[in-house]
């Protein structure tokens, strides 16, 4: 009983420091949306989508893995994506176990039975080897220490064949001096993703620790046992309250994502990529 008295303050304290950082930020930028967040944040979700539309309807998926799931909403949104199959597994795991008390919570509320939710670590999920269709990884192979070993268990709990989904900020972004400009970040303004019920701050999620430019992330893929399927590019401008103040900057970056967006080579100009990769069969 005092376990779960623990879980539920530690729940409800994360919760009420969520809120009041957005309060924070409100306050401090003057601002009460992200137009051009929730823009940048649009692109990359209609990337995955796409990406795993195009695997159902391909392949026989029967289990997908969400590595770094946060409040587990891709899996919410995977799980109705149209075409898909009844009875496709999927399992979510964050390093915070706040996250995860709520992607519990959303689970319960929606009766959803072919969902499970875990904390770990995306270096070492503990999840079965050879087991996952499809294994996403959104925003948070730049996060880890050791972006192989990431790659590396990716491939290790993927069976032979299987498919990943990775999105990841591109350092070789063609605004990055204007993002470098406008996008600032106070001290102590990021988000601390904990690792148990002691608040304390895991070493492997400590911020944006691992961020590369497209080139880059192409070896390191390579050299992982992936070939690249496909690669999509984000938006042009990574969004936030610096951007919304400069809504000519934002309008310019919309239309040469609209008229730029589909040549493939100005993918790894964007501010963000996603690539689906297939693992090599060994």
């Amino acid at each position: 009983m005092k376990m779960a008295e623990n879980k539920i303050d530690y729940f409800n304290t994360e919760r009420f420091n969520k809120e009041i950082g957005s309060i924070r930020s409100a306050v401090t930028h003057t601002f009460v949306g992200d137009y051009s967040k929730s823009y940048e944040t649009w692109k990359r979700a209609s990337n995955i989508i796409r990406c795993f539309r195009e695997e159902i309807a391909a392949r026989d998926v029967e289990a997908v893995a969400d590595v770094g799931c946060g409040n587990g909403l891709y899996i919410f949104i995977l799980h109705s994506v149209a075409g898909i199959k009844k009875g496709i597994r999927f399992h979510g795991i964050d390093i915070d176990t706040a996250e995860i008390c709520y992607a519990e919570e959303v689970k319960k509320r929606l009766g959803l039975d072919n969902i499970a939710f875990s904390v770990g670590n995306a270096e070492d999920t503990k999840l079965p080897e050879k087991h996952f269709d499809v294994v996403l990884l959104s925003e948070v192979i730049e996060h880890t220490a050791d972006p192989r070993a990431c790659l590396k268990e990716v491939a290790r709990i993927l069976k032979p064949g299987g498919a990943a989904i990775i999105t990841t900020p591109n350092r070789d972004n063609i605004f990055h001096g204007l993002n470098r400009i406008f996008h600032t970040r106070r001290k102590g303004e990021y988000s601390i993703r904990s690792s148990d019920m002691t608040g304390k701050r895991p070493r492997s999620y400590s911020d944006h620790i691992a961020v590369k430019g497209f080139g880059e992330w192409r070896r390191i893929i390579g050299e992982s046992g992936f070939k690249i399927e496909l690669i999509k590019g984000g938006s042009f401008l990574q969004g936030g309250p610096c951007y919304n103040a400069h809504p000519v900057i934002f309008g310019i970056s919309i239309i040469l994502d609209s008229v730029l967006g589909n040549i493939n080579f100005l993918a790894g100009k964007t501010e963000n990529i996603t690539f689906k990769l297939r693992l090599i069969s060994s």
